[in-house]
């Protein structure tokens, strides 16, 4: 009977080594699946955000600035990508979006 005990406690001993070889692997794998659906979130609402822009009318007037007059003239967009070029802020003009070469 002792060496079925001892044959059971080395192949338990076996299924546990190989049990820790595959958790270093998994955790990995979880973080990089963790940061790709971060990413693939954070692409989705720039999508979004994006579209909601360009189905915003175009303002016809620039804000008004002291006295209730036009602030300014507004001043044409060198961005160089059309997505930029269709933001009106500015904020995203030296953005680089994901596939765009620049």
């Amino acid at each position: 009977m002792g060496s079925l005990i001892d044959e059971l406690r080395r192949r338990e001993a076996a299924a546990r080594a190989g049990a820790d070889r595959l958790r270093t692997p998994i955790e990995e794998l979880s973080e990089d699946l963790a940061r790709a659906e971060e990413q693939a979130s954070r692409l989705s609402i720039a999508r979004e955000e994006v579209a909601r822009v360009l189905e915003e009318p175009a303002i016809a007037e620039p804000p008004a600035g002291q006295n209730g007059r036009p602030a300014g003239k507004p001043r044409p967009c060198t961005a160089s990508k059309p997505v930029a070029r269709c933001l009106t802020c500015g904020f995203m003009r030296s953005a680089t979006l994901p596939g765009s070469t620049r």
